[in-house]
């Protein structure tokens, strides 16, 4: 049973973040790309660290004047409350509740599309 639940918990979290996602912006699989392609150059820079701790630094101050890494660090900065909304809303038993999770998911990922945008200004 709990098998079932998790497949269904898991469906409808994708559907749920590709909709918000759609209403927030249509960049935002792109912008979403960019995050795992940086967060992965970031774990490869961090196993640099325990061979050579010089190169290490150098590596992450190249990448940390990126606007790449900005927008890295915006995301990852608003991806643990949409987490959190998105766990809420699973738990939710109301339809008000569920819907006050979704405004409020569309709404912090407006503010992060904001500031997306201005990175690349």
């Amino acid at each position: 049973m709990d098998k079932y639940r998790d497949r269904s918990n898991t469906l409808a979290k994708e559907r749920l973040t590709r909709e918000t996602d759609k209403q927030a912006s249509q960049n935002m699989a792109q912008w979403l790309e960019e995050f795992e392609a940086t967060k992965d150059r970031v774990s490869e820079i961090k196993r640099v660290k325990s061979r050579d701790e010089d190169r290490y630094y150098e590596l992450l101050d190249e990448l940390e004047i990126t606007p790449e890494y900005d927008r890295y660090e915006i995301i990852k900065g608003y991806k643990r409350d949409v987490d959190a909304l998105t766990k809420e809303w699973l738990k939710a038993t109301t339809p008000a509740q569920r819907d006050s999770c979704v405004q409020a998911i569309i709404g912090l990922k407006s503010d992060m599309v904001r500031e997306l945008m201005n990175t690349q200004q």
